[in-house]
């Protein structure tokens, strides 16, 4: 019999679920350990096993796929529970991450606040280099500036380190190169280099909503005039439409 598991790990509760062929779904629930998550998911697997009346091991040998997901994540970011993280960027692009690419939750509200954003800017650090949209090199990594950088890091005790020069999904090298020396520098950090988790360049979502070829353009009726200029506000759509009422009664007969 071939088992299905899903398991998902949450701050309090770990809950799995196990999918058989002709049987219902069965489904347990064990705490969770936030010190070491495997050891919750572990006291679950054994669970569901029990409940099957077989041992741990010969029932994993049965288990086809084991689908998981967590909220540890999300719970770390919205409680601050995170580690203490620095950022190596490229040099005039320290602020990018705290600018969100101008992204406001609240549109019109111009007292919105944003989220602090994971890393400050004091351990957001920028090292002189430069790699262009087709990978070529413009500006060459300098070593003393990097380690500079680490130096500065490892003296404010930060416990990962996330890599992120531009477009480094063309050309890794330099990247790789300040892992490297991060590595030798920082050997107890964790560390996260955006070539490796993204090594493809991600198309911006302009380019994905346009179509290829654009729609032929509808002939305007002769009989329509605007009778009012743009408006630019949250409420053009409103007058728009109290525009367009008004003119066609203003056209009867």
């Amino acid at each position: 019999m071939g088992y299905r598991i899903g398991v998902d790990v949450g701050g309090t509760f770990t809950d799995l679920l196990l999918a058989r062929d002709g049987a219902p779904p069965r489904a347990a629930k064990t705490p969770s350990t936030p010190a070491d998550s495997s050891e919750g998911f572990l006291t679950g697997l054994a669970e569901l096993a029990a409940g099957e009346g077989r041992m741990l091991d010969a029932f994993l040998a049965d288990v086809e796929v084991i689908v998981h997901g967590t909220t540890v994540t999300t719970n770390a970011v919205l409680t601050g529970e995170v580690a203490r993280v620095g950022l190596l960027t490229t040099r005039g692009f320290r602020d990018a991450l705290a600018m969100r690419r101008g992204i406001r939750e609240a549109q019109y509200d111009n007292r919105y606040t944003a989220p602090p954003p994971l890393v400050e800017r004091w351990l957001r650090l920028p090292v002189t280099e430069r790699v262009d949209a087709t990978g070529a090199v413009l500006t060459p990594l300098d070593p003393a500036d990097l380690d500079a950088a680490l130096d500065t890091l490892r003296g404010a005790g930060v416990e990962a380190v996330a890599i992120c020069f531009m477009h480094a999904w063309a050309n890794a090298a330099h990247e790789q190169a300040a892992e490297a020396r991060a590595r030798a520098a920082l050997p107890a950090a964790y560390l996260s280099r955006s070539s490796a988790l993204l090594p493809w360049r991600a198309r911006p979502r302009r380019r994905r909503c346009c179509p290829a070829r654009p729609p032929r353009r509808r002939r305007r009726s002769r009989t329509w005039r605007p009778t009012a200029p743009a408006i630019s506000s949250p409420w053009t759509w409103a007058a728009r439409r109290s525009t367009c009422a008004w003119s066609r009664t203003a056209r009867r007969p």
